[in-house]
């Protein structure tokens, strides 16, 4: 038997002379590969650098930021919402030990894991009921006596966040900002005498807590993919991509300092990988994720049954993954079950009806049709696709509800939605402003979905570019 004529091997071997190029392009497919599965991991490590900015660390425990006046454009989050008042927090239990997280009724919210995975939900979900409670965050590996009353998480990462929301009481935040003042987060060994409630109003922080930039773009993206893997425990799921990172240098115990060789490939791989996985995010190309299918280009964001560990038919949703986490910031683990009349349900939309992706700089209408299938509210967002954020313009509307009163409404009682660069005429308070030049996608958000958005039959149609 014999090499094929086109085999790059000779008589077996490959030739000296190519040795250099076939571990390059090795070395540069494994950072490809490695990049797609630690999207969610990267995404958790540069909200933890963002809140760390505001001096909110993740290696002490105490302080909670809440966007008290909403959650502005000037903070970049991936896919935040200007509708509920976030409270947030993340917490390395690595550095700090077992830790409690109290929460009062009247709230929802998550806490997930440094993958972005759901671990429990907090809330009217959550078993709590809605009642609020006390929530005892144990570290991995770690032998702790659970005390009476509380509700155990156990993480599989010692990085952990906690997200928590309340929502307008006749038109105004403050009973959510107060109730989101009276958390607290602290260690398990001053549970018999906690400290005071403290936190902090990020309301209008100019901070990135979103990966965009060299860390997403660049060498950054594998600065912080090392240092996750040097701090977390593997996982049996794992295994082999820990083997790619190890033989990329990036391995727990030893410092990641790539040479200038390994530098530019993994440069290189983290452009390819950044671009694969915004391609995995915005072009569904097998048509899966479509929410109405032959009827609207409106998709579902969480398409996979095992939100918790997103394991799927015995193996790793690696794309369903790194679909969400390179656009949002972590998911509550009820987000795929009926929950009628509780809880909050998205879709998203990357294209027009004509087929073409969305463009900034180009002018769109959307007709939400009447009776929205939401008990509480319903919005639309839009969403800048380059930070994955709220989209900054010169005007501090980013999107637009059913709280709004001023909404012109057709007379089936549908409403019809504008979206780009200016308000047209007669419409400004249907108006939903874009950025030229910059490619956008819009989430809708039905809070407390009910029956007709579970069986399918209320249809929300494509936008119709103008």
């Amino acid at each position: 038997m014999t090499d094929s004529p086109d085999s790059l091997l000779t008589g077996g071997y490959p030739p000296p002379e190519t040795l250099p190029d076939l571990y390059d392009e090795l070395d540069y497919q494994r950072a490809c590969q490695l990049y797609i599965w630690g999207t969610p991991a990267v995404g958790m490590e540069a909200l933890s650098d963002g809140l760390a900015s505001v001096s909110l660390p993740p290696d002490s425990t105490g302080t909670i930021g809440i966007f008290e006046h909403f959650l502005h454009p000037r903070t970049l989050v991936a896919t935040g919402n200007g509708q509920s008042i976030y409270a947030i927090a993340n917490i390395d239990l690595s550095a700090t030990g077992p830790v409690i997280v109290e929460v009062p009724g009247g709230l929802i919210g998550f806490i997930m894991s440094g993958w972005q995975q759901p671990l429990e939900d907090v809330g009217l979900l959550g078993p709590d009921k809605g009642q609020g409670g006390r929530f005892l965050l144990v570290p991995p590996g770690a032998d702790v006596e659970v005390p009476d009353d509380v509700f155990v998480v156990r993480p599989d990462t010692f990085l952990v966040n906690c997200c928590m929301r309340g929502f307008l009481q006749d038109g105004k935040p403050d009973a959510a900002v107060a109730a989101l003042r009276t958390m607290r987060i602290h260690p398990l060994a001053d549970l018999v005498d906690p400290p005071p409630p403290q936190s902090r109003d990020l309301s209008g922080e100019p901070t990135t807590m979103v990966a965009v930039g060299d860390k997403i773009d660049g060498l950054g993206y594998f600065e912080l993919l090392a240092r996750f893997i040097a701090r977390e425990p593997a996982r049996d799921q794992d295994e082999q991509f820990l083997a790619l990172a190890r033989s990329l240098g990036i391995a727990p115990g030893q410092p990641f300092a790539p040479d200038e060789r390994l530098r530019g490939i993994l440069t290189r791989a983290a452009r390819t990988g950044h671009a694969m996985v915004a391609a995995i995010a915005y072009v569904d190309r097998d048509g899966t994720r479509l929410r109405w299918p032959g009827q609207s280009a409106w998709e579902e964001v969480v398409t996979t049954s095992g939100i918790g560990d997103y394991m799927e038919d015995g193996y790793v949703d690696l794309d369903g993954r790194a679909a969400l986490y390179y656009q949002a910031a972590g998911a509550s683990k009820s987000i795929n079950l009926t929950t009628v009349g509780a809880g909050s349900k998205y879709a998203a939309v990357y294209k027009d009806a004509t087929g073409a992706m969305l463009d900034g700089s180009r002018t769109y209408r959307l007709r939400v049709p009447a009776d929205v299938p939401a008990k509480n509210f319903w919005s639309v967002v839009a969403y800048d696709a380059e930070t994955r954020s709220m989209i900054q313009t010169d005007v501090d509307i980013t999107g637009r509800d059913s709280y709004q009163q001023t909404l012109t409404r057709n007379d089936d009682g549908s409403v019809d939605l504008y979206v780009g660069l200016t308000a047209p005429d007669e419409h400004a308070d249907n108006w939903i402003p874009t950025k030229a030049d910059v490619g956008f996608f819009l989430y809708f958000r039905w809070y407390g979905p009910l029956d007709a958005y579970f069986d399918k039959t209320w249809i929300l149609p494509d936008l119709e570019p103008l």
